[in-house]
């Protein structure tokens, strides 16, 4: 195979896994018609509390799609219900990571809500771009270009790391074993969304303990711990205590 054509099948693999991305997030947005349509009427005509009862009853019977949390996150945040609006904000994003109007969305509540969130990182915003099939799907396909890379460069009897292909092949690799090593971090550290008002994370597990800091209803924080119906939880260097019930996990 010439470089030319290993590099037009490399172009090729790249423009599928994309679309086996969008077929999946279109594949979510499957959701009974008449019920999504019924709950969008409702919030058109300002009866946002039919609309939120609609739309919970979707996500009860176990449909999953990005518009329906987006749609949802729309209506709470109509009610003024903020931390459920970001919570729901945040799991659009999660199935539909660069839907850009649900970011706007959540950044805009964020603020509004004056909810706090980890301060995170260029980096750590660029790799949930990607959801977790995405992420394996890539670096399969690196792995494989890299080693047909490295087959073509000892077939040609020259050297096997000093190819322009072979450094970006691999750079992909291993970005995109940061990007599956993240979302593994999130799965054993999972983010968690406080719904309640003026919530206050404890020194200890119990209702006695003195309060360390206030986390207003929306702020975003990540699950450390369980025990006996609390989680510890941490926002950047603080960490405290809250009730289960003071929140909802993103996942």
């Amino acid at each position: 195979m010439s470089g030319k054509n290993l590099d037009l099948w490399a172009a090729c693999v790249l423009a599928a896994v994309y679309m086996a991305g969008m077929s999946v997030q279109a594949a979510q947005a499957d959701t009974p018609d008449a019920e999504f349509g019924a709950a969008a009427a409702a919030y058109d005509a300002g009866d946002y509390d039919d609309a939120i009862a609609r739309y919970e009853t979707l996500l009860a019977a176990g449909w999953q799609a990005p518009e329906l949390d987006y749609n949802l996150g729309n209506a709470y945040y109509r009610q003024g219900e903020l931390g459920l609006a970001i919570l729901h904000y945040k799991r659009a994003l999660q199935l539909a990571p660069r839907d850009a109007q649900a970011r706007h969305n959540l950044e805009f509540v964020l603020r509004a809500a004056d909810a706090v969130q980890p301060t995170g990182t260029g980096w750590g915003r660029l790799l949930r771009r990607l959801r977790w099939g995405e992420w394996v799907v890539l670096v399969v396909v690196a792995w494989w270009m890299l080693m047909l890379q490295c087959a073509r460069r000892v077939w040609r009897g020259q050297p096997i790391f000093k190819g322009p292909l072979i450094i970006v092949w691999l750079a992909v690799g291993v970005l995109a074993l940061i990007g599956i090593g993240q979302q593994i971090d999130l799965e054993r550290r999972p983010e968690y969304v406080i719904t309640s008002v003026g919530q206050e994370a404890l020194f200890a597990p119990l209702d006695s303990a003195t309060a360390h800091f206030t986390l207003p209803a929306g702020s975003v924080v990540r699950i450390v711990d369980v025990a006996n119906g609390w989680y510890r939880i941490r926002l950047d260097q603080k960490e405290g205590w809250v009730r289960q019930a003071a929140g909802e996990t993103v996942r």
